[in-house]
């Protein structure tokens, strides 16, 4: 059948596809019957995703059709598809590509979740000083750290093996520190000198403890 309007007849009609920035591709029929209901596949670039797709019907201003997409195989948005129901005009669809999570890029600007953390798009903010976006295997996802913060967060108070503070894969917000009650020096006597045992003080350092000159009695053990 045909769909006459103002005496001009079509039995069938087109699609138009525009690519702003490159990155992928959207490829549909050119020619569509009337009634017809095309798929139109959607095949990013490596390490990038659909970002934005608009459909303008005929004359009307392009309306937001981002969530009619259809993810048929989750995780996996080379296998996308976009489906115009009963074509009645000629279609214009527009679409942008960004960097999926995990990837690196210039900015936020360059990634679909609009975060860019550690090089990397970003699903979260990330801003914990014991948190970050470049965790191997987990690349893309912001987790907590072990061992030293990453990139340009704030170190952890603090020097030595014992007393410094670490990350401790769990905390997000703040290094943790070792008690106060924890031995980081052991007592010791050499030389008529006698230096105590020292301690942590539970932020990163270790106190300096006051030799003691034992004089002519000298050491005995650890102390005077």
């Amino acid at each position: 059948g045909n769909l006459c309007r103002a005496g001009i007849c079509q039995s069938a009609f087109t699609i138009t596809v525009t690519i702003t920035g490159g990155h992928g591709t959207l490829a549909c029929p050119t020619s569509v019957p009337l009634g017809g209901s095309p798929s139109c596949t959607i095949k990013p670039d490596d390490g990038y995703t659909l970002d934005s797709l608009t459909d303008g019907a005929g004359t009307a201003a392009p309306v937001n059709v981002f969530a009619l997409v259809n993810a048929n195989v989750a995780g996996d948005p080379n296998d996308d598809t976009y489906t115009i129901n009963n074509m009645q005009a000629d279609h214009s669809l527009s679409a942008t590509f960004k960097r999926r999570l995990g990837f690196s890029c210039a900015g936020a600007i360059d990634c679909h979740s609009g975060i860019w953390v550690d090089g990397l798009c970003c699903n979260a903010a990330c801003t914990g000083q014991c948190q970050a976006c470049n965790v191997q295997s987990n690349e893309g996802t912001c987790v907590a750290v072990v061992g030293a913060p990453h990139g340009s967060r704030p170190a952890c108070a603090g020097t030595g093996a014992v007393c410094a503070g670490v990350c401790d894969g769990a905390t997000v917000d703040r290094c943790v520190y070792a008690g106060e009650q924890l031995s980081c020096n052991a007592p010791s006597c050499a030389s008529g000198v006698a230096v105590p045992e020292a301690f942590c003080d539970g932020h990163g350092l270790r106190p300096a403890e006051a030799p003691l000159t034992c004089g002519v009695s000298g050491c005995t053990g650890v102390g005077c």
